[in-house]
């Protein structure tokens, strides 16, 4: 107790009343007593109490869970940072972006226009259209919906609540129609609700019946295709096929109102017994003992061809088999057969006809030779082919190998000479995927155990390289004996390095080098930000070295040229000088604004003329009809262009280039 005066005024006694974690409350009584005291106390609880309950009540209200909110994109400009946000997120920070022209749709307008276009004027689209909608970012469940469709073709589709304009989405639209080809329409990215959704849909018509043999024998996976025809003569463009089933017969869907040319040939079934969507079940190959056949039919789609039946005649076949010289079957050998000329009508990548101006067909292809060697190819009575071995498995061909001309009915025989088995060797270890260089050929790449085979159709050189690692060049060829050829390989290279300074760093180059014994290549390099400089491995020697803009989205593209000449016995490391440039691009346009072709030579401040090398056109400074780009890079400065249109007029024109910039150039006539 603390007794205190103000005056003639006793002291007062203070009570220190504790109110949570509130604070503390004062309660000051002139007359101190018990009753006080505890009353003071009773109420400072029950104001704690309340405290507590509305702490909790706000508490529970902040953390409830609750259900994701859609993206709002009420600023086409912007877009929220962080993807799509919670309810609670409170402040959202926007980052502008660049209008995408899209107006912000309310959920009452969430629907996208659909225009089928190519209805058939006798057969409307009768059934519903289907759209399969997904949000790119997952964030939100797929979308399906059904929509009828009107007699003109019209379809509105109802979006999901959860899309906003600009939003990425993934979406398809499908639908069948007994009339139409199966429709499956897909898009991926914002959609642009403004315009109708225009999709072609193809109407077709059918035609059934059977194929048979000259002996009523129903023939299984034969392929009937049918081909467009313009002024009496096929295109070569296949506007539906079909296959056979176990009774020869088939069901074909192609379209109406137009001439076709129907082709139905014998293929060999497919051994998995798969269908395609249009029921096409065979391997892609001819059949050996019958001939193809054909027939012009105009489809009408109210009125299915029935009863459209074909028999096909029975081949004068070619037969043989190809062999190794110790008479083993070249398992996985290719036999391309030629019969004739005329129109190429593809009917797989195996297998074609060619169309002859009195109507009939021959067939060409690649010949199925099974695990025996054997093969048989369709051929017309007294008819001629040209057989020739186009591949044998991994096998690599160089030159060509002999062609046999056999005419029909025969039987014959094939023999390759034995290909030779390369060997890749270092320090008696074989090389993995060494580099096979063949001299006057594509190099390639030997398998993984350092082994490539090679059936050469001629004498050839040839060495095997991996980095600095180099065999001598070796004389090969085939023969009737089995061969393993090693290319020792030896670390007679020098390394050279090549850096370029300046303040930007040049990521890709072509490096072009000539030997003093007159070898010379050309290499594209490139490299990343943290890689070391560019390397390269030569022979020791005297070298020209030319370096110019690479290819790509690089910055090497602008690299003007540079020239050096070092031996390698010297010099290991060569640091250039990074200079960039630009280049222009050139349009010459008539009266009427078509393209013009002619010649352009550019004149710098030196006074000198250069003809420059154009992407269109071939030679040096010729440009074609169209936009052509200088493909050489210009030091930055004025220029001046002599164009000649076809040597009647010359035209000047001056430009101004810039580094790492294509000037365009505009001429019109």
């Amino acid at each position: 107790m603390l007794r205190r005066r103000y005056g003639n005024q006793p002291a007062s006694f203070c009570h220190y009343v504790p109110r949570g974690w509130c604070g503390f409350a004062t309660a000051c009584d002139h007359a101190p007593s018990q009753t006080g005291i505890v009353r003071a106390m009773q109420r400072s609880l029950v104001l704690m109490a309340c405290l507590l309950a509305i702490a909790a009540a706000v508490s529970t209200w902040f953390w409830w869970p609750r259900s994701v909110a859609p993206p709002r994109y009420d600023d086409p400009g912007s877009q929220i940072e962080s993807g799509y946000p919670q309810a609670n997120s409170g402040d959202i920070t926007r980052i502008p972006l660049r209008s995408n022209g899209l107006k912000t749709r309310s959920g009452q307008n969430r629907i996208l226009s659909v225009q089928l276009r190519g209805i058939h004027q006798d057969v409307p689209w009768t059934n519903d259209l289907r759209l399969e909608m997904k949000d790119r970012s997952r964030r939100f469940d797929e979308h399906h919906c059904d929509a009828p469709v009107t007699a003109t073709g019209k379809c509105i589709l109802k979006l999901p609540e959860w899309w906003q304009s600009g939003m990425p989405v993934k979406l398809s639209i499908s639908g069948r129609n007994e009339h139409y080809r199966e429709l499956v329409h897909r898009e991926r990215g914002t959609l642009a609700l403004e315009n109708v959704l225009k999709i072609e849909v193809q109407p077709v018509a059918a035609l059934n019946g059977k194929v048979t043999d000259s002996r009523g024998k129903a023939i299984a996976s034969a392929r009937i295709s049918a081909f467009a025809m313009r002024a009496g003569q096929p295109t070569g463009e296949l506007l539906g096929a079909t296959g056979t089933d176990h009774h020869g017969n088939y069901h074909l869907r192609a379209p109406p109102d137009m001439r076709l040319l129907i082709v139905v040939s014998a293929m060999t079934p497919n051994v998995m017994m798969w269908r395609t969507m249009d029921g096409v079940n065979d391997s892609g190959n001819f059949r050996g003992d019958l001939l193809p056949t054909t027939r012009p039919v105009q489809l009408a789609i109210n009125h299915p061809g029935t009863a459209c039946d074909f028999t096909l005649a029975d081949a004068d076949s070619i037969d043989g088999t190809v062999l190794w010289p110790d008479r083993t079957p070249a398992v996985g050998a290719q036999l391309r057969f030629v019969l004739g000329d005329g129109i190429k009508l593809a009917l797989s990548k195996h297998a074609e006809v060619m169309w002859q101006q009195s109507g009939s067909v021959v067939a060409n292809g690649i010949a199925e030779i099974d695990d025996k060697g054997r093969f048989s190819v369709p051929t017309a009575p007294s008819a001629a082919a040209t057989l020739t071995v186009i591949a044998v498995g991994k096998t690599r061909i160089i030159g060509k190998l002999p062609t046999q001309h056999v005419g029909a009915p025969a039987t014959t025989e094939i023999m390759l000479p034995f290909p030779v088995t390369v060997r890749a060797v270092h320090d008696g270890q074989l090389v993995p995927h060494a580099r096979v260089l063949i001299h006057g050929h594509s190099p390639h790449r030997a398998e993984a155990d350092g082994t490539s085979s090679v059936l050469f159709a001629t004498d050839a050189m040839a060495r095997a390289e991996q980095g600095p690692l180099r065999s001598p060049w070796q004389s090969l060829a085939s023969s009737h004996l089995e061969q393993t050829i090693d290319m020792v390989m030896r670390n007679q290279l020098v390394e050279l390095q090549i850096e370029f300074d300046g303040k930007i760093r040049v990521r890709n180059a072509q490096f072009t080098w000539q030997c003093a014994d007159g070898r010379k290549a050309t290499e594209t390099l490139s490299r990343g930000d943290s890689s070391g400089p560019f390397r390269m491995w030569l022979d020791p020697g005297d070298y020209e070295l030319h370096v110019s803009a690479g290819r790509g989205e690089r910055n090497g593209t602008f690299l003007l040229p540079i020239d050096r000449t070092f031996n390698t016995r010297t010099t290991n490391k060569l640091v250039l000088p990074a200079r960039f440039g630009g280049t222009f691009a050139l349009q010459v346009l008539d009266d009427r604004g078509r393209y013009v072709a002619g010649s352009c030579t550019v004149r710098g401040v030196d006074g000198k003329k250069r003809m420059v090398r154009m992407e269109v056109g071939g030679k040096p400074g010729v440009f074609g009809a169209k936009t052509a780009r200088c493909t050489d890079i210009l030091a930055p400065g004025p220029y001046e262009l002599l164009i000649d249109i076809d040597g009647f007029a010359q035209h000047k024109r001056y430009v101004q280039i810039k580094m790492f910039e294509v000037a365009p150039v505009v001429v019109r006539l």
